[in-house]
């Protein structure tokens, strides 16, 4: 879910416009949406910003952790 994207990858709760700008473009795009989304993300500056001593290593943790746990319903 989107509140665990933003706690993982922005390290906080999402707004209520961001979170239903969000979610209203996943619904309408479905995968491509939630990809989309992500990209997003990462490419913020508030991602940037705040991810910036982080090892690109502990990104790709963070991100394949999401993945299981979104569709797989488990951990890694």
């Amino acid at each position: 879910n989107f509140n665990f994207i933003y706690k993982t990858f922005l390290k906080r709760k999402p707004d209520e416009a961001g979170f239903n700008s969000y979610l209203n473009y996943f619904k309408s795009s479905g995968l491509n949406g939630f990809k989309n989304v992500l990209e997003n993300i990462l490419e913020a500056d508030e991602y940037k910003q705040k991810n910036q001593s982080i090892l690109d290593k502990e990104i790709i943790y963070d991100f394949l952790e999401f993945i299981y746990i979104y569709f797989l319903k488990r951990k890694p």
